[in-house]
């Protein structure tokens, strides 16, 4: 509907149910604007399936140890776990798989060395979604300047120079303008100083939103109609500033532990053993992105599928010691997530952030250990 009003009009709406998306996505999607729409609805599945096929191989590839020409039992383990939210982003028309698939594409290209073409994927992926844009901080950290360079570059042309080429430099300033007035109404701020904020509903997952959820007596029905029956999934009464300054505590530990072992020394280490600790890393980065995102939907869980296989090769490579009970203890939580998603009260309760977080610890506890110990994570 967005790209065929757009194609007539050559105006970008945003009250067709495309959101908290930057300018330049209607024009890029307008291309299905062309098709009917049952057959966009077809192309698009196969696509976004298609991706995340891709996904899943480019990851094997990368984590297989040399010499490994058949695939690992982690690589079905992690599909297979990752098959529910899979199936959400294929039924909704979510771009989750597609997103899924640059990210694992720009690591590879990054592992390669061909770092302009890193940058130019996750700013394509970041021109999509903008969570992906958090993991240009990761390869800033790590020294890669020409990845981000090439992603701000990309950012420049396609992101503002195309929009206003087409739409004009004011409506272009002016759609931004409204995505980042509408990015304040959603920020964690609101969600949790909210009086009853509309993306409370248990169907968003987030950090903010679930603490509010479990913390105060906050109204998480899913139906905004007068007449709706309250649903409240909270375990105490605190005050609204208690919540705040749990969810700023909790944020504080997972960025600066994220970032202090992003910056940690490899120590004596193999080249082989310093590729896995990169890869870990790199997983601590997307866990993160969604960690600090004010609204994440089920669609939003296929851009943890890198760090989700590295957790599945971890628990298959890895035997005995803490980080590998570590990694079961994670894939325990993460399948119990998929499993509460048939529960309304499980989702309110934060089960699926419940996975992201378990996540996040399993690659805090493998980096942790890469850098003491020259075996394979």
């Amino acid at each position: 509907e967005n790209a065929v009003s757009f194609l007539n009009t050559r105006v970008v709406r945003t009250d067709l149910g495309v959101h908290n998306y930057l300018p330049v996505f209607t024009i890029l999607m307008a291309p299905f604007g062309l098709l009917p729409l049952r057959v966009a609805i077809v192309i698009f599945t196969l696509i976004s399936l298609g991706a995340f096929a891709a996904a899943a191989w480019m990851t094997e590839r990368s984590l297989r140890r040399p010499g490994e020409v058949t695939p690992r039992l982690a690589t079905f383990l992690s599909v297979g776990l990752m098959a529910p939210y899979v199936t959400s982003c294929a039924v909704l028309g979510a771009f989750g798989l597609l997103l899924s698939s640059l990210i694992i594409l720009a690591w590879c290209l990054f592992e390669r060395r061909t770092d302009w073409k890193a940058g130019f994927v996750i700013a394509i992926a970041a021109l999509l979604k903008i969570l992906p844009g958090a993991l240009l901080v990761y390869f800033a950290l790590r020294g890669r300047w020409r990845v981000v360079a090439s992603a701000i570059a990309t950012l420049a042309l396609v992101g503002v120079a195309l929009p206003t080429a087409i739409l004009g430099p004011s409506e272009t300033l002016r759609l931004h303008q409204e995505l980042f007035a509408s990015a304040q109404r959603h920020s964690a701020r609101e969600t949790i100083f909210g009086e009853r904020p509309k993306k409370i509903i248990v169907s968003n997952n987030a950090l903010p939103t679930t603490l509010r959820r479990l913390l105060t007596p906050v109204d998480a029905a899913p139906n905004d109609d007068p007449g709706h029956v309250p649903f409240c999934v909270n375990v105490a009464d605190w005050s609204q500033q208690g919540v705040w300054r749990v969810y700023v505590a909790i944020m504080a530990i997972v960025i600066i532990s994220t970032i202090a072992l992003t910056l940690a020394p490899r120590g004596a280490t193999t080249t082989e053993h310093a590729r896995i600790l990169e890869q870990c890393r790199f997983g601590l980065w997307c866990c993160l992105a969604l960690l600090a995102t004010p609204l994440m939907w089920t669609h939003y869980l296929p851009l943890l599928y890198w760090p989700l296989a590295i957790a599945c090769y971890g628990a298959e490579t890895r035997r005995g010691g803490f980080g590998w009970i570590v990694v079961l203890a994670t894939l325990v939580v993460w399948l119990g997530g998929a499993i509460a998603l048939a529960s309304p009260t499980a989702r309110g309760m934060g089960a699926q952030i419940a996975g992201v977080f378990a996540l996040w610890i399993a690659m805090v506890a493998l980096s942790f250990q890469a850098t003491r110990s020259p075996a394979r994570v």
